[in-house]
């Protein structure tokens, strides 16, 4: 419904301002002079200027009919010949015609540029510039924010259609989802996807951050490896420390027992197997045994506890967090502490 009463709109408008476009457009397809001055000799001769004329003429013709897709090619081959700001408006109006309003939005923009630059069109600026703020209403704007300085080699596509990056603005887009890739040497590629909405006007920023070493992962998963093996080496010379400290219980406690049985309640019997210089040996090395071996059996737990925490953190990190037992080996250390809190009960003389 839309199209077919725009096309109307166009076509009438078309014939109400074919006449003075015609004018205008044929003087300039003629020979009128550019901007920047005469056209040189070789520029274009004066039998392309004529068929460009010509050619304008039918053109003009199939817009006024409603053919805009044989219009269009028509002023595009004559936009070959000299752009100028009226050939680009005869463009963007067959583009409107066709239903293409984003193309046609960057044609009149094109014309509105063109006819800034020359004071003879400031008529056909005005003009594009009444029918950008019309189309304006039905389509969506895009505006890249481009890294600044733009790196060496940046390539970015919206809809996999190239981005100009020497005329960045904003991008006219049908409303829709489309899609904006950005590449550049050294970088992480760029990817993102949007819906826009009908006289939208959206800014995005293309982000590029410098693609990480490929060596990185190696060497975390290398100092993994090192950090679980380190852990294990711990654990185990923690249990050879607890089992020391056992053993040096069980070994306490069998000299305490040769002391009781030699000297019942602290009193040496006469004739006793021991000497009493083998007797207070025995006293001494079972007052030794009993710190060493609680000194051994809190190193060893200790030891145990940092090797378990290493090769968890290992096994942590690989999945992104670190989990430990609250308060670890509190319990296990309790009664190892109790069973060697006990004293020599030696007292008495040797006689």
């Amino acid at each position: 419904m839309w199209t077919a009463f725009r096309r109307t709109v166009v076509v009438a408008w078309g014939l109400a301002s074919g006449f003075a476009s015609s004018v205008v457009l044929v003087a300039a397809v003629a020979g009128a002079e550019p901007p920047g001055g005469p056209v040189p000799p070789d520029a274009a001769s004066s039998d392309a200027l004529a068929a460009a004329r010509a050619l304008f003429t039918d053109a003009l013709q199939d817009e006024q009919a409603g053919r805009f897709e044989v219009a269009l090619g028509k002023f595009e081959r004559v936009r070959e010949v000299r752009e100028t700001a009226s050939i680009e408006f005869r463009i963007a109006s067959c583009l409107e015609g066709l239903g293409e309003p984003a193309p046609a939005y960057r044609a009149y923009r094109r014309a509105r540029a063109l006819g800034g630059q020359d004071p003879q069109s400031a008529d056909v600026s005005r003009a594009a510039s009444e029918r950008l703020d019309a189309l304006g209403r039905h389509i969506a704007l895009l505006t890249l924010v481009l890294p600044d300085p733009a790196a060496a080699g940046l390539s970015v596509r919206v809809d996999d259609a190239g981005f100009d990056l020497a005329g960045a603005g904003s991008v006219p887009l049908p409303p829709g989802r489309h899609v904006v890739n950005a590449t550049s040497p050294g970088a992480t590629p760029f990817h993102a996807e949007i819906v826009l909405a009908e006289g939208a006007q959206i800014a995005l920023t293309v982000n590029l951050p410098p693609e990480r070493s490929p060596s990185a992962e190696p060497v975390r998963a290398t100092g993994g490896r090192s950090l679980a093996r380190a852990g294990w080496w711990t654990i185990g010379g923690g249990a050879a420390l607890v089992a020391a400290s056992a053993v040096l219980l069980v070994v306490r406690q069998e000299d305490i027992a040769a002391l009781n049985r030699a000297c019942p309640g602290g009193a040496c019997r006469p004739g006793a197997d021991a000497t009493e210089t083998d007797l207070e040996s025995t006293r001494s090395r079972a007052l030794a045994e009993g710190p060493i071996a609680v000194a051994c059996g809190v190193a060893g737990v200790a030891a145990i506890g940092v090797g378990l925490y290493l090769v968890l953190a290992k096994h942590g990190s690989a999945a992104g967090v670190v989990r430990l037992p609250a308060t670890p080996f509190v319990a296990p250390l309790a009664p190892l502490v109790a069973r060697a809190g006990a004293g020599l009960a030696f007292v008495g003389t040797f006689r």
